[in-house]
């Protein structure tokens, strides 16, 4: 019988635990601070849904964990080229968006919104990506998932989180962009007319 890969089992907690940390919301938005709301979808509810998915997503995580433990045995394989490559992914796309965190700042919230005296932010990876938290995370997801799940019948498990995953975030950035759009106008424009919304040179 194959032994378990410990630095398998120890780099699918971290990822896990990367993933969680980083769905975390570092701000949100307060009346009282003079910030405006605009989310059009999730309304008060963005941070609670927010908090939602990264624990569901490190569950399903878990539970894909458990079940390759138990039956496809993938843990107890030897690292492959494909391991290595989705880990590299996953580790990438949460430091970008733990950047993308950093430079935005205070701006940086899990509500669709306008902060007190907000400025279009344009340095960092905002200089070419307009959304990049998105692109880390999707990064992010795509890298951990593979890792964890990118075998049958894992990819039930791939394909419940993807979708509603997808879904969401499309929603978001449809909002978000509309919200721009009517705050900064001919600077926003400006600001697409240079940048890629997710990924150069595709979207």
């Amino acid at each position: 019988m194959l032994q378990y890969s410990v630095s398998k089992l120890a780099t699918a907690a971290g990822l896990l635990l990367l993933w969680i940390l980083q769905s975390l919301p570092p701000n949100t938005l307060s009346a009282h601070a003079g910030d405006k709301t605009h989310d059009k979808y999730f309304g008060a509810g963005s941070i609670t849904a927010a908090k939602a998915i990264g624990l569901i997503f490190g569950l399903l995580g878990l539970a894909v964990t458990c079940d390759d433990m138990l039956g496809r045995q993938s843990m107890r394989q030897p690292w492959s080229l494909a391991d290595v490559i989705y880990v590299a992914m996953a580790l990438a796309g949460a430091v970008l968006r733990l950047w993308a965190m950093k430079v935005l700042a205070k701006h940086f919230t899990f509500e669709v919104g306008i902060v007190k005296d907000h400025k279009l932010v344009q340095s960092g990876p905002y200089q070419r990506i307009r959304h990049p938290g998105y692109t880390g995370a999707i990064v992010c997801a795509v890298g951990t998932l593979g890792f964890l799940c990118l075998r049958p019948p894992g990819m039930v498990w791939f394909t419940v989180f993807a979708v509603p995953m997808t879904l969401f975030m499309a929603a978001r950035i449809t909002n978000e962009e509309h919200t721009l759009h009517q705050h900064f106008g001919k600077q926003w424009e400006q600001h697409c007319k240079r940048t890629w919304r997710l990924f150069p040179p595709l979207l």
